[in-house]
């Protein structure tokens, strides 16, 4: 769907999903894409805060507000943020197209590409 929007010459200026549409081979292709992203992910998904260790999110004891950089397995760098949704914790992956720019993204950004897919 997403190269059928960039053949009719839309740009979007992110792309959001659940965690059903964050696979690998959709990261990868949107980030061809040179496009920003924020996706569901599951809790048991693969990150690294400490290059060879990795751990599930779930895992992770401190979450900043702003969220945290962490390496997502097979992909990179991406802003990792946690809410609270009917008692249960939900992770999100936020990634740019300029990975300079990812320290930038603020828990706003997120809340405001979050408010966006939900529409």
């Amino acid at each position: 769907m997403l190269d059928e929007v960039l053949i009719w010459g839309l740009l979007p200026s992110i792309v959001t999903g659940d965690s059903w549409y964050s696979g690998l081979m959709n990261l990868k292709h949107i980030r061809k894409h040179g496009l920003g992203f924020m996706f569901g992910i599951e809790k048991d998904r693969l990150i690294s805060i400490e290059k060879g260790s990795y751990i599930n999110p779930s895992q992770l004891d401190q979450y900043p507000d702003d969220g945290r950089i962490v390496y997502l397995k097979e992909f990179g760098n991406v802003k990792l943020f946690r809410q609270m949704y009917k008692e249960v914790y939900r992770y999100y992956i936020v990634g740019v197209a300029d990975l300079r720019d990812l320290p930038l993204i603020s828990y706003q950004d997120f809340k405001q590409f979050h408010d966006i897919s939900i529409g």
